[in-house]
């Protein structure tokens, strides 16, 4: 399902008094102080797997609907991104609620497996599909069996009662369905039994191969279930489950197929999908050994696997717009390659690269921002029309890189010892200037003699006034003053919102320094201080290009 709304800037309440988010038919949004309200908000009636999402990264994920009142965030995009591109599945997402607003806009209420994150997400306008910050997600993905593995008698490697994935048995491989945990909590009763496998499937974070095994004898079926494929060692024929050396100490049928010599690597991208295969083999392959070796319960691969596998995945992945992370396989990898066996498939994950423009590539939109003066009035269509036709209420902000502003202030007279004298026009002083002025400088004495003097002594509020107007809509960019995203994508402004949102440099941005002449236990002193912006609106658009922000600030004395 895609998302279509054609949205564009609104205002919330904190921005211009009195007005928070609310649509208008000719695309244009202004602030209202509305909220949404729930229509509908029942239980999801698909099937358990069919609720298995992953997130988008375009939306937050929040206690409540985005736009019903006294809804607080739970997490941002850009968690949500990075969940989403998670090699654990523990990350995986459930979703078990849906709700419509009378705005027509669907989200959906979610969990992640683990149990850390909880909450509603935008969900599109349409409830035919997930859409908006979620997706439909396959959580497993099905694998053909080799033939050592159809035809093959298998014994749990080291039975006992960890949960990690190798020792016991489970439901479904872990982690891939909500809730659905082992099958047995301890293996140690099965001991030396024989099982057969039946079915393969890759867990689609981690890339793992999970296999179902079945017991030869009815009487161990209550074991039967998944497993990690490196959690069995070969035996080596039916037959030798009834004897008790060949249970105790398993052989591997040597293997008369070349293909059994070969690992078959896949690689996909970060949703599972297959990108490419490479076949690898060494000098020492024997069908149904592991690729590594293993020291108890850590597992090594030779340095000159990793060299050859790196160099293949390479060249495979030429032009295909992903490639390994850093061009380099992880730890994690690594151990997965160790772990496999001549003969069988492993999954590994890559990462969107920039050498093909079919790969999903990250673009950043630089924020165009602009602001208004919060302590300012408007009526509704005084609102409107700022932003149809650019008011100059509503100012253009300028990026600014000096600590201290540089707008020179007119101080009319100032005292010189024992007496008053015009300032000249060429020693007129900014915030710069009089940051640089030390308090035993001349200079510096006679303006502040100048607050206190018989006769025409300087006006402190004008003076700061005019000060704080000097870097009204000036500002202090940060380091990286953009959101990110699906190059080419679309973003409505509460995605855009929602960014700025999650990143307190994007929030609230500041103004150079400014000066203030304040008088404290009767002496004047200069204290310093600095405007603050807080956005409030966002625009729709395209990651990639600019996108418009509107911030709002308050010049009044503090």
């Amino acid at each position: 399902m895609k998302n279509n709304l054609k949205r564009s800037l609104f205002i919330s309440a904190a921005a211009l008094g009195f007005f928070a988010v609310t649509g208008i038919s000719n695309g244009q949004t202004v602030s209202a102080k509305t909220y949404a309200k729930v229509k509908s908000n029942q239980t999801l009636s698909m099937n358990p797997s069919d609720r298995n999402v992953n997130f988008t990264g375009s939306s937050a994920l929040y206690t409540k609907a985005s736009t019903l009142k006294g809804a607080k965030l739970v997490a941002s995009a850009s968690q949500l991104s990075s969940f989403a591109n998670s090699n654990s599945s523990d990350h995986n997402v459930r979703a078990y609620r849906i709700a419509k607003t009378n705005r027509g806009s669907i989200y959906y209420k979610v969990v992640t497996f683990n149990g850390l994150y909880r909450g509603w997400i935008y969900g599109g306008k349409s409830n035919a599909d997930f859409g908006g910050g979620l997706k439909g997600y396959n959580t497993l993905t099905p694998a053909a069996l080799t033939t050592d593995q159809k035809n093959g008698i298998f014994k749990i490697a080291n039975p006992g009662n960890a949960n990690d994935g190798k020792t016991v048995t489970y439901k479904e491989p872990s982690w891939t369905q909500y809730k659905v945990g082992r099958q047995i909590l301890d293996s140690s009763a099965y001991a030396g039994k024989t099982f057969t496998i039946d079915q393969a499937a890759n867990r689609t974070r981690e890339g793992d191969l999970w296999v179902h095994i079945t017991a030869t004898d009815s009487g161990n079926s209550a074991a039967n279930g998944w497993i990690l494929y490196s959690g069995l060692t070969a035996v080596s024929s039916p037959s030798s489950s009834s004897s008790s050396s060949s249970s105790t100490t398993p052989t591997t049928t040597a293997p008369t197929n070349p293909a059994d010599k070969i690992l078959r690597i896949t690689f996909v991208d970060p949703n599972g999908n297959t990108i490419k295969s490479i076949n690898y083999t060494n000098n020492s392959a024997v069908g149904g050994n592991t690729l590594g070796t293993a020291n108890g319960s850590i597992w090594t691969l030779n340095a000159s696997d990793v060299t050859s596998i790196q160099d293949q995945a390479a060249k495979a992945l030429a032009g295909t717009g992903y490639t390994l992370a850093n061009n380099t396989l992880t730890d994690d990898q690594k151990t997965s390659l160790a772990q496999a066996k001549f003969g069988s498939t492993v999954q590994l994950k890559t990462v969107a690269g920039n050498s093909s423009s079919t790969a999903t590539k990250q673009a950043s939109s630089v924020i165009v921002p602009s602001a208004v003066n919060q302590s300012t009035t408007y009526n509704w269509w005084d609102i409107l029309h700022l932003f149809q036709i650019n008011d100059s209420s509503v100012n253009a902000m300028t990026a600014f890189s000096d600590q201290y502003d540089n707008t020179k202030v007119d101080f009319p007279n100032v005292w010189n010892q024992d007496q008053w004298i015009p300032t000249p026009s060429d020693q007129k002083y900014s915030a710069q200037d009089l940051a640089n002025m030390k308090p035993d400088d001349q200079a510096y004495k006679n303006i502040i003699a100048s607050f206190s003097g018989v006769a025409f002594n300087l006006d402190a509020n004008s003076l700061n006034l005019a000060f704080r107007q000097a870097v009204a809509g000036k500002y202090i960019a940060p380091s990286n003053f953009s959101i990110s995203g699906n190059q080419g994508a679309t973003f409505t402004n509460g995605d855009a919102l929602s960014a700025v949102y999650a990143n307190n440099a994007l929030l609230t941005l500041k103004s150079p320094m400014y000066p203030q002449f304040v008088q404290k236990n009767g002496k004047w002193t200069i204290e310093w201080d600095q405007v603050s912006y807080t956005a409030q609106s966002a625009g729709n658009g395209t990651y990639g290009n600019p996108v418009q922000v509107m911030y709002s600030y308050n010049l009044a004395v503090k």
